[in-house]
């Protein structure tokens, strides 16, 4: 009884005629399972009898609402989020207990600032039924402020509630690495292409590497696309390198991927043109962007020709089996560097005309041609030709080289009147000439003719 061990509310009497009064009895649960009694009355009826009432009051004892969560970890991690990004964990709260769970409240405490750790969601309310394991989640977002990595963020999740008799509580604590957002850095390729002949290609790899703190994802062409004069190989972006940046592409920290692109300018001028990309950085504006700026100028081919001949190569006149040397300027008029330069005789001759010393291409003149010239740079070959025969024997120098473009040739004719070596004979005005006996102090003439 609320009153101790008997009813006071009724006192000792209860007047007829209908009239009641009220008795109140508490139930303090104790060990969970059920419990009853019996509420007995005694009294007089007036008449000299004793009677008595009974009345059995039943309750059942339930243990009080526990409740968990899991995952269990503690702390709950949420590992490297970018800075400005996001990540979400779900915690699973369950009434382990017999009572409901009620005056359910949530709280985040700790020293990563307003914000930086969030309830967004979940089907968790202000009561959690108990008896049936009933359970609801949480949702709770980790959003690292901008320009905060690198740092670890610590605050500790607290729900109370009370737990039918008493309040309660549990918690986490809750640990995330705030890191900077993913990010593309050139690390090989030169986006100088440079002078480059027109009608000539030329493809270049350029690698990139996530040197971020998150994976890099959704990696895509971006607006404007690459210029004319400028293409990546294949079928397109991203080019046909080894490990191509492709939508597909998931970029871990420092692992790298390329686009690979053609350089083939089409007139003589400047060029200029971007790689441009668009990725998923890791934050919740997934925004990442990234540019390679693509210069190159396109020029005129390589151009040599024989300069300066005036009538050197005409060897007239020339005496045969008298050996004469002469050089030749070969000049790059071009606009581009000139290599694998080389040349020959055509061979007309029958070897009368033939390289210097050690008998190829160029000879051995001074500023002799090797395997380069540079534009408006001049360079040198050396001829000696020595004749059998009287004549006119020719021949030719073709010289070969790349213009930056492809092969390109030019030529040199060679040519010769030859003459015979002075060849003198003696012959007489009338043949044959006889002196014949002449006398002493006394003249005679005779005429005698030399030819050549």
């Amino acid at each position: 009884f609320t009153g101790g061990a008997v009813a006071p509310e009724c006192g000792t009497s209860i007047a007829g005629s209908g009239a009641t009064c009220d008795v109140t009895i508490q139930f303090a649960a104790g060990t969970p399972g059920a419990v009853n009694s019996n509420v007995n009355v005694d009294y007089s009826d007036g008449a000299g009898g004793t009677l008595n009432l009974t009345q059995q009051v039943d309750a059942t004892s339930l243990s009080p609402a526990l409740l968990t969560m899991t995952p269990t970890d503690d702390p709950l991690v949420f590992g490297d989020v970018a800075e400005a990004g996001l990540a979400t964990q779900t915690f699973t709260v369950t009434n382990t207990g017999e009572s409901e769970a009620t005056s359910i409240i949530f709280g985040i405490t700790g020293t990563a600032g307003a914000g930086v750790y969030v309830r967004n969601g979940g089907t968790c309310g202000t009561n959690l039924a108990g008896g049936v394991s009933a359970n609801c989640t949480v949702i709770l977002e980790y959003r690292p402020p901008a320009a905060s990595a690198p740092v670890v963020h610590n605050d500790t999740y607290t729900l109370g509630y009370n737990n039918g008799a008493v309040p309660d509580s549990i918690s986490r604590n809750l640990q995330g690495n705030s890191v900077p957002a993913a990010a593309l850095t050139l690390v090989s390729g030169n986006p100088a292409f440079g002078d480059r002949p027109t009608g000539s290609n030329l493809s270049r790899l350029f690698t990139v590497e996530n040197t971020g703190g998150v994976p890099l994802t959704n990696l895509n062409e971006a607006l404007p696309a690459l210029a004319s004069d400028f293409s990546y190989t294949g079928a397109g972006y991203p080019g046909t390198g080894a490990t191509p940046c492709s939508a597909a592409t998931t970029l871990n920290v420092g692992d790298q991927c390329t686009f690979e692109v053609n350089y083939s300018p089409v007139l003589q001028a400047a060029h200029a043109s971007d790689i441009n990309v668009d990725f998923d950085d890791g934050t919740i504006a997934a925004a990442g962007s990234f540019a390679i700026n693509l210069t190159g100028t396109g020029v005129a081919p390589a151009d040599l020709n024989f300069v300066n001949i005036g009538v050197t190569n005409d060897f007239n006149p020339q005496t045969e089996t008298v050996t004469v040397t002469r050089s030749y300027e070969i000049r790059n008029d071009g606009g581009f560097e000139a290599s694998s330069i080389g040349g020959s005789l055509l061979g007309t001759s029958g070897g009368q005309f033939v390289f210097t010393a050690p008998g190829t291409f160029p000879g051995s003149p001074a500023s002799a041609c090797g395997a380069t010239l540079a534009v408006g740079a001049s360079c040198f070959v050396e001829i000696a030709f020595t004749p059998t025969a009287p004549g006119n024997p020719s021949d030719q120098i073709d010289l070969t080289f790349d213009d930056g473009s492809g092969p390109a040739t030019d030529s040199l004719a060679l040519t010769s009147t030859v003459t015979g070596v002075a060849d003198l004979i003696i012959t007489t005005i009338v043949d044959p000439f006889d002196f014949g006996s002449v006398p002493v102090d006394s003249d005679i003439v005779g005429e005698f003719r030399i030819t050549n």
